[in-house]
């Protein structure tokens, strides 16, 4: 939600945050990337259909395609500068993946940290590889 809120402050003209924390973000509200079934067994917190879910019961059926609801679709030049950490474990990291391609490619400075055998919001647990991604993600909005 962060990302959408992001984008919707930019379409509005509005000021936008120094940085963005995309944790686990969902951006495909349609389910088609891969990881979404191949690491579905893996994940133990996220199903592979969270796209399809939140797009019922989030956007009431509709959106999908809309660029501030699903933003797979997001225009990010002049996005601000994004952090984004992602278990390899979890259905949702192609949309981290993807995310941080269509970032590069509006020339926004961003960080993927994939942590190695991890799930769908292992950051919030505290576990030692909770807080080393706690603390990249304060180096990077120190940077």
């Amino acid at each position: 939600m962060v990302l959408s809120m992001a984008l919707k402050l930019k379409e509005e003209g509005k000021p936008l945050p120094g940085h963005v924390v995309a944790y686990s973000p969902v951006t495909d509200l349609e389910d088609r990337f891969p990881s979404r079934e191949t690491l579905d067994a893996l994940d133990p917190m996220i199903s592979a259909n969270v796209g399809r879910t939140m797009l019922k019961h989030y956007c009431d059926g509709q959106g999908a395609h809309d660029p501030i609801r699903c933003t797979r679709y997001g225009n990010f030049d002049g996005f601000p500068p994004t952090f984004i950490g992602v278990g390899s474990d979890e259905v949702l990291l192609d949309d981290s993946v993807d995310l941080a391609e269509k970032l590069k490619d509006a020339g926004v400075r961003h960080e993927l940290r994939v942590y190695d055998g991890l799930y769908h919001t292992f950051m919030l647990v505290p576990a030692a590889e909770s807080f080393e991604c706690l603390k990249q993600t304060a180096a990077f909005i120190a940077e």
